[in-house]
């Protein structure tokens, strides 16, 4: 299960159909999981599917130093969230 939090935002990645769909919240409570989870056209997206194969977070944070006190999940969050779209390095 590809879930995050910070103070203010819940984030969270399914599939829904065979796309991905990342929620960014915070309302994001019980309820609305309990619901996601008995939903049979939605799970929980892996990072694997994700992220390139080759994306390794060391690598990522070494290329990016605005970003290197993100530990490894935050890592992978902000390269599916941001990384892919600004075009930034991943490997080394």
């Amino acid at each position: 299960m590809t879930l995050q939090y910070d103070e203010d935002t819940c984030y969270m990645a399914i599939y829904s159909k065979n796309s991905i769909i990342t929620i960014k919240s915070n309302a994001v409570d019980y309820d609305m999981l309990h619901s996601l989870y008995g939903d049979l056209n939605l799970r929980f997206a892996k990072w694997s599917e994700m992220l390139p194969d080759d994306f390794i977070s060391d690598d990522y944070k070494q290329l990016n130093p605005d970003i290197i006190n993100l530990n490894s999940e935050w890592l992978k969050l902000h390269y599916y969230l941001y990384g892919k779209v600004e075009g930034r390095l991943y490997k080394a």
